[in-house]
């Protein structure tokens, strides 16, 4: 075997790994055959501009370091920042983004790839502690397996009295949806939560009340119902929501519907 057969050799196999869905007008979703630290593929958004390559990771570097625990605050802020300038990556909202000549697409690619493969292993450096389960993060994988477009608001969204602490908002080409995820582990303390959600969408809703888009905010609630906490949400616990428009799915009974609102912010 020749240099040039070896070559040939690994050409010939990228081809058959990579994979490119067609998005329109010289816009790609490109399936690497490059892997983040977790075994998933490493997945990028590839658009043309006017004179340019916009590259970008659509989201999923920010999703997959939260889902892993790593907090981007603190001493990895540092880290974090330095990669991005090295890389000379853009924060589009959630989205790492950066952009190529037009002559220049395939490095412009392998480029983003090191930068995204660097940030990743950030989450090499954390000590695992023995797991406990996060209902949460259930619901951020859960909204990430369906590439359902979503925000994790750090402060919390603004309400007549204060912020208000929503876990998700659902955004996309569609009025925003507030999420709220809730689980409580026995009865008093689902009621609770249960009115005490009423009340911060209501104050959230309170200082919309003004604005020109004449939609009512959005707000579904996402009860946890693993197990024993199946029988917290029954017939009575769900009536402490009515007549608030806020549309609430158990996360295990109600999957058909909640696999059809996450899909319709699909990104």
């Amino acid at each position: 075997m020749t240099c040039s057969d070896l070559k040939g050799t690994l050409v010939s196999w990228i081809d058959k790994e990579l994979e490119c869905e067609d998005r329109g007008k010289d816009r790609f979703v490109l399936a690497l055959p490059l892997l983040q630290p977790n075994g998933d593929s490493i997945d990028l958004g590839i658009e043309r501009l006017s004179d340019r390559w916009r590259i970008s990771d659509m989201g999923n570097t920010r999703s997959t370091l939260f889902l892993n625990g790593v907090d981007l605050g603190g001493f990895r802020a540092t880290e974090f920042k330095d990669i991005k300038q090295s890389f000379r990556l853009v924060e589009n909202g959630r989205e790492l983004v950066i952009e190529s000549a037009l002559s220049e697409v395939a490095a412009g690619i392998f480029e983003f790839v090191h930068a995204i493969q660097s940030i990743l292993s950030l989450q090499l450096t954390i000590t695992h502690k023995p797991q406990k389960r996060d209902f949460t993060a259930l619901v951020a994988r859960f909204f990430a397996e369906h590439h359902t477009s979503f925000e994790i608001p750090a402060r919390g969204i603004p309400g007549k009295t204060g912020l208000q602490p929503m876990n998700f908002v659902l955004n996309h080409r569609r009025p925003p949806t507030l999420i709220k995820a809730l689980s409580p582990g026995d009865r008093p303390s689902a009621e609770r939560v249960a009115k005490l959600t009423i009340f911060e969408v209501g104050d959230i809703r309170l200082l919309r009340s003004d604005a020109v888009a004449p939609q009512q905010t959005r707000a579904a609630v996402i009860a946890d119902d693993e197990g024993r906490r199946e029988r917290l949400w029954d017939a009575d616990m769900l009536r402490i929501f009515d007549g608030y428009d806020i549309d609430v799915f158990r996360f295990l009974n109600d999957q058909s519907r909640l696999v059809e609102l996450a899909e319709s912010y699909r990104e």
